[in-house]
């Protein structure tokens, strides 16, 4: 496996994009069954058991984000860090996943109810934006190298010696 540069080679963007729809989409999927879907149960209303593979999906999902998120730290971003280019949204972008993986594991792992609807909320709302911030530094960065236009042959000025 190469290293990713700037420019992120075709092959590593569609998994990056499919990892990422994944992730969301699984995730809005999730929020969205838990927060107004309810079928009736033996004990009254309950969950829709859709949920629960939703939030296999979106585990898996995060679990290959957090690979690619390692992968892009030790490849992508030194490069870009070098070219002094989009560092804030770059590092915003590091920040807002590096909050997702603390919150993942605070939903899942810590056995404090409050902690764990607060941190829902944050990681939803993370979750919600991180796509725009992303478009954000992509916009960025394609905006920049449209800005550097490559450097033109100068012409070649007529030699005399030769038009006898």
């Amino acid at each position: 496996m190469k290293p990713v540069r700037a420019k992120i080679p075709l092959p590593y963007r569609l998994i990056l994009i499919i990892v990422l729809l994944t992730s969301w989409l699984s995730g809005v999927t999730v929020y969205i069954i838990q927060k107004w879907v309810r079928i009736p149960g033996e004990f009254g209303l309950t969950y829709h058991p859709l949920q629960t593979d939703a939030r296999q999906v979106h585990g898996a999902a995060a679990f290959a984000m957090m690979i690619i998120y390692g992968y892009l730290l030790a490849s992508h971003v030194p490069f870009g860090w070098k070219q002094r280019r989009q560092r804030k949204v770059g590092l915003l972008l590091l920040a807002l996943q590096l909050l997702l993986i603390i919150s993942g594991y605070i939903i899942y792992y810590t056995a404090n109810e409050n902690l764990q609807h607060l941190t829902a909320k944050a990681h939803i709302i993370i979750g919600l934006t991180f796509p725009l911030t992303l478009l954000a530094h992509i916009t960025l960065a394609l905006k920049a190298r449209s800005r550097k236009t490559p450097t033109k042959a100068k012409p070649v000025a007529n030699d005399k010696s030769k038009e006898k």
